[in-house]
């Protein structure tokens, strides 16, 4: 919805790593969006520029999915230690 308010044409690519991702914004290959968590561990941070999202475009859910059946304890721990109310 962010992307579709502009009027500025973008071509969107996902990429799975992070660090891969602020590497390539910091090269100067385009912009990336990522927790500021991850900024803050970045070693080269003076490299990149930070913008802040408008309050309406800076929450977001993440889901987390696995193979049905394929339940773990290691996974019912994960979810009970991130269960929201």
């Amino acid at each position: 919805a962010w992307i579709q308010s502009s009027d500025k044409a973008f071509n969107l690519v996902e990429i799975s790593s992070y660090a891969t991702l602020l590497n390539c914004a910091a090269a100067g290959m385009g912009v990336g969006l990522v927790p500021e968590s991850l900024i803050r561990l970045y070693p080269f941070p003076e490299t990149l520029k930070v913008h802040r999202l408008a309050k309406q475009w800076s929450q977001s859910n993440t889901f987390l999915i696995w193979r049905n059946g394929f339940e773990t304890a290691a996974i019912n721990a994960f979810t009970q230690g991130i269960k929201h109310n």
